[in-house]
């Protein structure tokens, strides 16, 4: 859980981003330029910063942390790799001329999606980053109702307002696997979007909360109670097969 542990502010685009990218859609070309850089161990947290002009500007990431936001990949399925992938931060800026005209992209999304393969083509090009899929047995959790039913308010409520963010379903799946640590299979066949409101504490006691702000006075349960008393969710242990990246390949970059 590197990567979802290090990055303390991610500052992206509030919809659900998609793994695969429109096949009517010509493949993004690489970064025009790219810096690749160590980064100062006095600057503490780490942020993705990707606004709509064909620019990215990162800093503080590991490689590893890089490699599941660029590929949409829950940190447990990224395998193998040397050590330094997961402890040594790197600061990126980057800019694409062919995404500096915001006519050149169709939908939010799709722009996401455009700079995150630019990011792959960069892993590969400096890093020498290769990888393979394969399917394994891995620990994960089943997400399931519970006998209660959902707990959270759907967006298409009339205009009616409740406390949370709206959030699509497919995002509240994948915030679930970060908290909880391991992937998660949805057994429950929902879509749409959400009120999301989430409070409870961690494995070390510290208040905190999905789609909502930390109650100090009141933490709340554990996460798996708190999925189940407030989601109206079930979180349960089990092995499945799933899709992972393992890494053949990798060195530390090259000069800029």
């Amino acid at each position: 859980m590197a990567f979802f542990r290090s990055v303390v502010a991610l500052l992206l685009f509030s919809c659900y981003l998609p793994s695969l990218q429109a096949q009517s859609r010509p493949a993004p070309q690489p970064f025009d330029v790219a810096s690749v850089t160590p980064h100062d161990p006095k600057i503490l947290g780490a942020t993705i910063r990707i606004p709509a002009r064909g620019e990215i500007s990162i800093q503080g990431m590991t490689v590893r942390s890089l490699i599941a936001f660029a590929y949409d990949l829950h940190d447990e399925r990224l395998l193998g790799g040397p050590k330094w992938i997961g402890s040594d931060k790197y600061d990126i800026r980057a800019k694409s001329l062919e995404e500096s005209d915001p006519a050149s992209h169709h939908t939010q999304s799709e722009y996401m999606e455009d700079q995150k393969i630019r990011i792959r083509l960069l892993l590969a090009d400096r890093f020498g980053l290769k990888l393979h899929n394969e399917r394994r047995q891995e620990p994960v959790y089943f997400l399931t109702l519970t006998d209660a039913g959902l707990k959270m308010p759907p967006a298409s409520n009339g205009g009616k307002q409740f406390e949370g963010s709206i959030t699509p379903w497919l995002l509240i799946v994948r915030q679930l696997e970060i908290k909880a640590g391991r992937p998660i299979i949805d057994k429950t066949n929902i879509k749409g979007a959400y009120y999301l409101r989430l409070r409870y504490t961690t494995l070390d006691g510290h208040p905190a909360a999905i789609g909502t702000t930390p109650d100090d006075s009141n933490p709340g349960p554990s996460l798996f109670t708190a999925v189940q008393e407030q989601m109206g969710l079930r979180l349960q242990p089990g092995k499945a097969s799933v899709d992972v990246l393992v890494v053949d390949a990798i060195n530390k970059p090259s000069e800029n």
